[in-house]
């Protein structure tokens, strides 16, 4: 019997925990440090990054279709923007592996830096409920941008972010 409430009592503090809101971080908001290392095996530590020039993130995942259509759009930014923003792309880690983002990567042309968030550390912290994902983080480390798919509106916003990098730079 006392099995059984303990049982009840965990499912019943598990589906409370599961049907909380959880709130994303919004712009405005302080992005959440961390560090990571790309699977081309660069160290990433978003403090060191914050003050030298805008940032990128963007959260997704091999086995969703949006992400893998994005992955030209991320191309493109890293291409264009690269020397003026950080660009990064955050596998969240969940159902994925290393062997499945170097496939999808070599069939789509894409070398972006990439972490593969093993246990989904990065995500949690930055509130990411469903890829694809994008951030985009200014100078002094404040979400200045979050959407859910590549947009006029996340290219307006990496658009303004570089000018700011390069209006700084003159």
């Amino acid at each position: 019997m006392q099995k059984k409430l303990i049982s009840f009592l965990t499912a019943a503090g598990l589906a409370l925990v599961v049907a909380l809101p959880v709130q994303a971080l919004g712009v405005g908001d302080k992005a959440p440090s961390f560090t990571a290392t790309t699977m081309d095996g660069e160290a990433v530590d978003l403090v060191e990054l914050i003050g030298h020039k805008p940032i990128y993130l963007k959260f997704w995942a091999t086995w969703c279709r949006y992400c893998i259509n994005e992955l030209p759009h991320a191309q493109h930014i890293y291409d264009e923007y690269g020397e003026a923003i950080t660009v990064l792309a955050i596998n969240v880690g969940i159902n994925d592996s290393r062997k499945a983002i170097r496939e999808v990567y070599e069939e789509a042309r894409v070398t972006v830096p990439t972490v593969f968030d093993e246990g989904s550390a990065i995500t949690s912290q930055y509130k990411v409920i469903g890829t694809p994902n994008h951030v985009v983080i200014g100078r002094d480390g404040t979400i200045t941008f979050r959407s859910f798919l590549a947009s006029d509106e996340l290219d307006q916003a990496l658009l303004e972010a570089f000018n700011e990098a390069a209006g700084e730079k003159l």
